[in-house]
Order: C-alpha cells, then structure tokens, then sequence
C-alpha cells in the first residue's frame, strides 16, 4: 500500500496562493479597510518561489495577480518532483481564485490536483448566497450544495495590506476562513493568523524591514511561518520546519539539482537495531528535539521524563480483546475501506 503526498502538497499549496499576500483580519476582532482600486493595482504581478524538502530543492510555485475591471485574480502554479516508497513521484497543483471588489468576497475558485495517474478537479461557486461544488475525482463527477464560504478579498491581501498601511503591531491576532479545496475536507476551514513582530537586517550596508506572521490551520492543527517585505511579498515560508518556499528568480525557482527522497529525509534514525520489534511487549524511546513535535505532546505514550530539548517514553503493545480477534467483515464491508483513493492508493504495487 502506498499513501500519497496529496494532504502534505495541498497544505503547501495554501501557503502559495495565501501566504505571498497573507490571510488576515476578522472584523469582530479588529478591522481591515478593503483595499481600494490603486491598492490592487500595486499588488499586481507576479512572484516565484523556490520549494525545499530539508534543504534539497523540490519544486517551485508561481503566483500571478491581476486585476481586470471589479475582478481581483490570484492565480498558483506549484509543481514539485520528490522520491518516496522507492518511486519518484511529480505532483502538481494548479489553483484559480476570483474576487468582486465591490463585495469583497470570492465568487469562483478552481483547484486542480495531479499526481501520477490520479486527478482531482474542484470548483466553487458562489452565487446570491449559495455554494455550488463540482468534484470530479478519477473521472467520476459529484456536485452538492453547502454554505457559502466567507472568504474576504481584504482578508486574503490583508497583511500586505496592513505592512503597506503601516498598521502592523505585535498584538495582532485573527481568525477568519479559507476553502480547501481537497478530499476530505472541500469546504470552508478556519485559520488563525498572528503577527510575530518586525525584524531589521544590515544587507550591504542597507537596512531591509520584515514582518514575520504566523498562521494556523486549526482544523488539520498544522501552522507556517512567513516572512514579507515591506512592499508586501512573500520572502520566505517555513511549513513545520520541513519544507520551506523561498523567494527567487523564475531561472533559480525552476532550476532542479536534485529529487529529494522524503522518507529517507524525514526519517528519524535509532541509535540501536531492533531485531524482532513485532515480539516487543514495551518499547522506551529517548527522542531529542529542537522544539516538542505535537504528536509527542498530545501521545497516549507514557512519558517517563522529559526536559528542554528531550523526552523519554514508553509504548506499551495494544492488547485486543479476544471478541476484536474473531470480528470478521464481509468483502462487500472490507472493499469499502480497501479500495484505492486519491489520498490512500491501496492498488499501488509497493
């Protein structure tokens, strides 16, 4: 069985289309004035960006604005190439958002998702109050009604907006809502963003302003790190401190020196062999760190001791009881759960 990358890609690709003008502000906390006509026009353009797995470059993004009468378009590209389970694997994400400006809310928002053989088409739109999806999944085509998302034009430019305005400060803090566009979710999520503070650099003899922000996704609990310039781009994005989208050229973003393979990067090596672990009846663990992974914290492991920059634990083996051992399913309930999807291809060969 093989698990795709699609749920990590997709977060990814959030911070492309979101980051470079980062999420902001809800109006029952604190306030952003839509961005008016001159505004838009400044924020114009089109930016790249360098992605890396652990310091290896794995792909790029592309993200194109543009504005076209009351019609506000951020359009991403985001391609990446890495190695995982001994194949190498090309993901690409391609994303279309439109806005009234009169409004100030997304109307039309088209994300397409390809990964090998398997592909994913959404689209939403949202008229007179109404959600309309479209999901078409390996050629297969569903399309439901739900609530209208909330998306804010101003919320989506909201921080480049606030740095451009002069209105940051470190208090800052806000929620407010994106669409995801992929399985399982293809509906509204709430994000929290923050603003960290301001940093000054010596580049050359010349001092460089940058905000630092970070944002939530608190469904899926996982959060980023950006940096942006006091022009309102995005210079650097940091997504649980393994992969990494930096500002560059189109020439350095799309150039590849290597294919990163993710598991081999991610994995986290012991300093002893287990020789039979399925005879284990407890494991103790000693796991240094930089900063406590959150699926350590919240572990139903029992934690013996812990300090600054380690934890000790213990995993005990799950005892079933003796009726879960004779629990037999019929093939039509086991073909339910074993066929392959999008985000879990169970058919894959390795």
């Amino acid at each position: 069985m093989h698990y795709s990358w699609a749920r990590f890609i997709f977060a990814v690709c959030i911070l492309v289309h979101s980051i470079s003008f980062a999420p902001v502000l809800n109006a029952a906390e604190t306030s952003v004035a839509p961005p008016t006509k001159q505004e838009l026009r400044e924020l114009q353009g089109t930016e790249w960006a360098g992605i890396y797995v652990l310091d290896q470059k794995a792909g790029y993004a592309k993200i194109t604005s543009h504005l076209e009468g009351n019609i506000f378009t951020i359009e991403s590209l985001m391609e990446m190439t890495v190695k995982a389970f001994g194949a190498t694997q090309k993901m690409t994400v391609v994303d279309r958002k439109q806005f009234d400006i009169n409004k100030d809310l997304l109307f039309l928002q088209e994300t397409r998702f390809k990964q090998g053989h398997q592909q994913i088409e959404v689209r939403l739109i949202v008229k007179d109050g109404k959600a309309v999806v479209t999901k078409t999944v390996s050629g297969e085509t569903t399309q439901i009604e739900q609530e209208s998302p909330r998306v804010h034009l101003s919320h989506t430019l909201g921080a480049a907006l606030l740095v451009k305005r002069g209105l940051t400060r470190p208090e800052i803090s806000f929620k407010h809502q994106i669409f995801e566009a992929m399985p399982p979710y293809t509906r509204a999520l709430e994000v929290e963003s923050r603003f960290l503070g301001m940093k000054i650099k010596q580049v050359n003899g010349v001092e460089i302003e940058s905000y630092n922000w970070r944002t939530t996704i608190i469904e899926q609990d996982t959060s980023f790190d950006s940096v942006m310039s006091k022009s309102g781009l995005m210079l650097k994005t940091t997504f649980m401190k393994l992969m990494v989208m930096r500002a560059e050229t189109e020439v350095q973003a799309k150039s590849m020196a290597t294919v990163p393979d993710v598991l081999s990067l991610s994995m986290i090596r012991t300093n002893k062999k287990l020789g039979r672990p399925s005879e284990l009846e407890s494991l103790t663990l000693k796991i240094e760190f930089e900063e406590l992974p959150k699926v350590l914290a919240n572990s139903r492991a029992t934690i013996l001791s812990r300090d600054e920059n380690s934890i000790s634990i213990q995993i005990q083996k799950l005892e079933l009881p003796d009726h879960a051992t004779n629990t037999r399913s019929s093939k039509d309930q086991q073909a339910m759960f074993l066929k392959p999807s999008p985000m879990i291809q169970s058919d894959h060969p390795e």
